[in-house]
C-alpha cells in the first residue's frame, strides 16, 4: 500500500502544490484517503485493506 501511494503516485508532489506547505499537514488524511479510494477502485484485491487504512486513519482523525 505504502509503496502505490508513495511511489506510484504523486503523493509528496500533490501535498506542496495543492495545499501548499502551509496547511499540508491539515490535507494529508484527505489526500491519503483519496488516494487509498482510487487504489482500491484500481485493485479490487486490495480494497480491504484500503478500508481499513482509512477506518484507522478517521480513527486518528476523531482523536486529534
Amino acid at each position: 500500500m505504502n509503496y502505490l501511494r508513495h511511489v506510484c503516485t504523486n503523493y509528496e508532489d500533490r501535498l506542496v502544490e495543492l495545499y501548499g506547505t502551509i496547511g499540508a499537514t491539515e490535507a494529508r488524511p484527505l489526500l491519503k484517503s483519496r488516494i487509498l479510494s482510487a487504489i482500491a477502485a484500481t485493485y479490487p484485491e486490495l480494497a480491504k485493506e484500503c478500508r481499513q487504512q482509512r477506518d484507522r486513519l478517521n480513527a486518528q482523525e476523531t482523536w486529534s
